[in-house]
């Protein structure tokens, strides 16, 4: 789902129609599930560049979640998501435009379970038991990082 969404982001912002509607194929059959009033309008827009006569499809009712998001220089975010206990985890980053943040993930006990920072940027693991885990994503770079980050 990463890929897609950078690909429509790219697509959408170099006006090249023909890869935005691909883009937007493709999340339409991944379910692509937005958790930001921002990012809920960008995919409607990605949407709105499909063809009329493709195929209606249905999202899954507890599929992957996304969102968006900007990182000053130097700055720091953090998030915080709950996953299930026996069930692979995995959280994915992928830069739109500007350097390529760090992802730390953190249990409810604040012990570090994933440390990530090439690009792409990916954390799996299995948490022990379901809880609520911190992410912080944080931009070492120069000048501002904008990313997608995954939760599935």
């Amino acid at each position: 789902m990463a890929e897609a969404l950078i690909g429509a982001a790219r697509a959408e912002y170099s006006q090249d129609s023909p890869a935005l509607a691909r883009a937007a194929q493709q999340l339409e059959l991944l379910g692509a599930n937005p958790q930001t009033d921002a990012d809920a309008a960008a995919l409607l827009r990605w949407r709105a560049s499909l063809p009329a006569d493709i195929a209606p499809t249905r999202g899954r009712a507890l599929g992957p979640a996304y969102r968006s998001g900007a990182l000053a220089p130097g700055a720091v975010t953090e998030l915080n998501q709950m996953f299930l206990g026996g069930r692979s985890a995995q959280i994915v980053v992928r830069v739109s435009r500007g350097p390529t943040p760090q992802l730390v993930v953190r249990d409810q006990s604040d012990r570090r379970v994933c440390l990530a920072g090439d690009d792409p940027v990916e954390c799996h693991w299995t948490p022990l038991y379901t809880q609520r885990h911190r992410i912080e994503i944080v931009n070492r770079g120069s000048e501002k990082s904008e990313f997608y980050i995954v939760f599935d």
